[in-house]
């Protein structure tokens, strides 16, 4: 994603480059704010869809000032695979190239890392048209790719991506991450403190909120009625691994009050698929993502507890940024992973989740019968969860800090490090 600031006689103009399109809340609540300062906002978007249903345009539609344009995907969209991502990546990195490094006036550039080269863009309009730029890290590539085995660190491409984007990232007026653990890995990267923001991925709490089970009609529809509902609810990638879920799983096979629920899609669901049809599971449910029928408010309150698992080599690199939604919905998780990872370090330091070590079925299955056994239990560590979470957003979450960022980008010009 790119933000580009196009300066005025009112404040600077905004404009979000972001290769897919969901409407996130960091949309809902920074383009609003920016437009209220003045500010006209241009998200710039491929063509291609991520997940259908949660497109810009009607969002946008309804704020002044507020405009989208779409970018080249030649015909392709991201379900069709990794390497029709990358080439959509290319394609709008290109597109992008074009549409700004020509364009007249001053700006401000703010990049997520999709594509993951897309903060290289930063780097050339700093050099050639002397614009200040943002990099906001969801995660960290290519590193992240090494870490679930899709690159060798010794190949040709990991040491072209790693010297571009890192070269980029250093040269950056300010790089956002999403947690105290990849902050750590920055610094190691090299990224100048002065130029380090950790602003979390909170979720409103507003827009997710607990439903009780009894007017559930998520969980109603799905027939699980008293029995304790133990979810996972997300992308079935590579840094998520729920191997040891289904293990766990199996050793409570008899305890008929205990059901584990799967939703989600992603390139390890068939081997899940696969995993569960060898094991003969009856008490593991698998469904695909359940947004367009129903809210997620429903969904996520539909559970009793949820996973929240993350790869150990992954530590660092990314953050499971749906456990912020789970506490907003005021249920516990049990967190698989490092015990530095900023999800363990929550869960610790806020009492609001369980912290597991990776790889132990056992312990998952101890927690699960813990919190079966005790209710009272899980529903206090919801409850501090979404008192938290409306604490975050009471000081006005993500988005203040974001906006606070742009501010610095307007005020402070390079910042400090590396030119």
């Amino acid at each position: 994603m790119v933000a580009r600031v196009t300066r005025s006689t009112g404040p600077s103009g905004v404009r979000l480059f972001n290769t897919f399109e969901p409407v996130t809340d960091l949309y809902r609540e920074l383009v609003p704010r920016i437009v209220s300062s003045g500010a006209p906002v241009t998200v710039y978007a491929s063509r291609a869809e991520y997940r259908p249903g949660r497109s810009l345009p009607a969002f946008l539609a309804g704020l002044e000032r507020a405009r989208l344009r779409r970018l080249a995907n030649l015909g392709l969209h991201a379900r069709h695979g990794t390497l029709a991502k990358g080439v959509i990546g290319v394609a709008y990195f290109l597109d992008a190239l074009a549409r700004t490094l020509l364009a007249p006036g001053r700006h401000r550039n703010v990049f997520l890392t999709q594509p993951p080269f897309i903060p290289v863009l930063g780097l050339i309009l700093s050099k050639l048209r002397s614009q200040p730029y943002c990099v906001i890290l969801m995660d960290l590539q290519p590193q992240l790719a090494v870490a679930v085995g899709v690159l060798s660190r010794d190949s040709l491409a990991y040491r072209i991506l790693h010297r571009v984007i890192g070269t980029a990232l250093r040269n950056a007026d300010r790089v956002v991450v999403i947690g105290r653990c990849m902050a750590d890995t920055a610094r190691r990267e090299g990224i100048p403190e002065g130029r380090l923001r950790v602003i979390p991925n909170w979720a409103d709490p507003d827009r997710i909120h607990p439903i009780p089970h009894s007017r559930n009609r998520f969980r109603r529809e799905m027939g699980w009625g008293e029995r304790f509902v133990v979810m996972y609810a997300g992308t079935l990638g590579y840094a998520q691994s729920l191997e040891s879920l289904v293990a766990a799983s199996e050793g409570l096979a008899r305890d008929t009050g205990i059901v584990f629920v799967v939703i989600g899609e992603g390139v390890r669901r068939a081997a899940l698929e696969e995993r569960l049809a060898r094991s003969g599971s009856t008490n593991v449910e698998l469904h695909p993502f359940m947004h367009r029928r129903f809210e997620l408010s429903e969904i996520l309150s539909a559970a009793d507890v949820h996973f929240v698992p993350l790869h150990p080599d992954v530590t660092g690199l990314a953050v499971p940024s749906k456990t912020y939604g789970i506490l907003a919905a005021g249920r516990p998780f049990i967190f698989q992973g490092s015990e530095r990872s900023e999800i363990a370090r929550l869960a610790r330091d806020e009492d609001v989740g369980i912290v597991v070590p990776p790889r132990a079925p056992d312990a998952i299955a101890s927690a699960v019968r813990d919190l079966a056994g005790h209710p009272d239990r899980g529903r206090a560590l919801g409850r501090r969860g979404r008192a938290l979470c409306q604490r975050a957003w009471k000081d006005g979450g993500p988005a203040a800090a974001y906006e606070a960022v742009l501010a610095e980008l307007d005020g402070t010009g390079r910042g400090s490090g590396p030119a």
